[in-house]
């Protein structure tokens, strides 16, 4: 299965973080699809900026997609 695990992923799910929460993501290279006013992408880390919401797209090094993940920010 390409060293992927079977069952649960993060991505492809709903992560609720706090402002200032750091969140670890899966994946070599990321791309926010929108919400640069809530998150900050710092390397594989997503950081709670601002109230609100965001998606990150994540890929493995050889480009090919490995899932969304989407942030709730909250207080």
């Amino acid at each position: 299965m390409d060293g992927e695990e079977i069952g649960f992923q993060p991505r492809d799910a709903t992560h609720e973080i706090f402002v200032g929460q750091p969140f670890k993501m899966q994946g070599t290279h990321h791309l926010l699809l929108y919400g640069m006013n809530a998150i900050e992408l710092k390397g594989n880390l997503a950081i709670g900026k601002n109230v609100g919401t965001a998606q990150v797209k994540a890929f493995k090094s050889d480009g090919s997609v490995l899932g969304v993940y989407t942030f709730v920010v909250i207080r």
